[in-house]
């Protein structure tokens, strides 16, 4: 019975290295995959891919989309001005159609913007007590106040700091206007930044039990409560950033997937025209240059090692003027291909790497590998039998060499299990 009290700790350790070796071989040896991106130019007016090949020395290649025309570094950043405008100005290559910014680098900077949503995003959860900022504060910056609150079954309740106690008289008097504005309780979800560092307060979007959105500010001591018109959609989340643009207060995503843009002109809602997101699996990021937006949709597909970027170049009042769909498959060479099918039997995959919890899912079962190991498990048996221990007594091993190969390998090493007598051998022996 003893000998077995090691084993789920030892499968353990198998299932971390299923995970784990095959991550660190890639990293180790995959030296000659190749990676590819494209990036849209507003002076091509289209695509440039990029191509980074490690085998040559890490050289960068920069192209058009077919790989016909070919461009140095200086070329490929002019082509880029509102991202390389320091290195443009500093090199005196700012190009033609877009000189009257090199004479205000502030204006590009002022217009610049970036946002980005992940599937974690969507699951994370944060500690359930906020501060509520002054958004008007007296001096520059802003500083954390006395109490925090926090979402429940009877809406939104106050917690002085230094006390712990609840604050009863505020409780009861902001519950009573969210009450006056129609929400209904529990309050559900909070959307906002619950930090000092940022430029500015917008305070937070809260939801209610029947999804309904309010925003809730606190402007020169008095509470400001509107409840948004979300025009029928079924809100899933919203990220709120605080920009000094003060073009849209941020992104709301409902249960469709769709994006929509929520304007500071009467929390006008924008739909974005982009019909390949999915917020269980894809990354959201949208660019605002002074003279375009960039909207990318990145999906990693594990199964094929391929990344999927599907790009939307709209103008400033989001009218597509250019998109592009590029896959970019990670292939190692042929040595590699052919080494990792005979070392791993299977790799452990985490599926939707993108996700904050853990699914497991075994891919890339190879036969070869599983060959090998069967292999292996017979000749451990072998050895045992020939240097007279106890065939019977290294079953396990040999199962788990034959369906683990390398991992059950390297865990029965390290756990000292590999071969080994049966203690009342031992004891005979003295």
């Amino acid at each position: 019975m003893m000998k077995f009290r090691i084993y789920p700790i030892i499968i353990l350790a198998i299932f971390l290295l299923a995970i784990f070796l095959p991550k660190t071989y890639k990293e180790i040896f995959s030296s000659k995959i190749d990676r590819q991106r494209v990036v849209y130019s507003p002076v091509e007016k289209d695509f440039i891919k990029i191509s980074s090949f490690s085998q040559k020395n890490k050289k960068t290649i920069y192209t058009n989309l077919d790989g016909t025309k070919e461009y140095s570094l200086d070329e490929y950043k002019s082509k880029l001005p509102f991202r390389y405008y320091y290195d443009l100005l500093k090199t005196n290559n700012f190009p033609e159609e877009f000189m009257i910014y090199s004479q205000n680098i502030n204006s590009i900077k002022s217009e610049k913007s970036f946002i980005k949503i992940k599937p974690t995003f969507f699951e994370l959860k944060g500690v359930n007590l906020y501060p509520l900022f002054e958004s008007k504060p007296k001096y520059s910056g802003l500083s954390l106040p006395d109490d925090l609150f926090r979402l429940d079954e009877n809406g939104i309740t106050f917690i002085i700091s230094a006390t712990n106690k609840i604050d009863e008289e505020k409780t009861k008097f902001y519950n009573e206007l969210f009450l006056q504005k129609g929400a209904s309780f529990p309050l559900k979800e909070l959307y906002g930044t619950p930090s000092t560092n940022k430029a500015f307060d917008e305070g937070y979007f809260i939801s209610d039990a029947k999804n309904q959105l309010f925003h809730l500010k606190l402007i020169e001591g008095t509470p400001h409560l509107n409840k948004i018109d979300l025009k029928g959609i079924d809100l899933k989340f919203a990220l709120i950033k605080e920009d000094t643009r003060k073009e849209y207060y941020g992104v709301l995503v409902d249960k469709n997937s769709d994006l929509y843009l929520m304007m500071y002109d009467d929390y006008e809602l924008v739909k974005l025209p982009i019909d390949s997101y999915d917020y269980n699996t894809k990354d959201f990021k949208i660019t605002t240059t002074p003279i375009n937006r960039i909207i990318e949709i990145v999906h990693i597909d594990e199964p094929k090692n391929m990344k999927i970027t599907k790009t939307y170049v709209t103008n400033l009042d989001y009218e597509i003027i250019k998109e592009n769909s590029f896959e970019f498959v990670y292939k190692g060479s042929a040595a590699y291909e052919s080494i990792k099918s005979l070392l791993f039997p299977f790799r452990l995959v985490i599926t939707n790497a993108q996700s904050a919890y853990y699914n497991f899912e075994i891919r890339d079962l190879s036969k070869s590998a599983f060959i090998i190991n069967l292999l292996l498990a017979l000749c451990l048996l072998i050895y045992v039998k020939l240097s007279k221990r106890e065939i019977l007594y290294h079953f396990p091993q040999a199962i788990l060499l034959a369906l683990g190969g390398i991992y059950s390998l390297i865990s029965l090493i390290l756990f000292n299990k590999l071969l080994e007598e049966k203690p009342y051998m031992k004891k005979g022996k003295k």
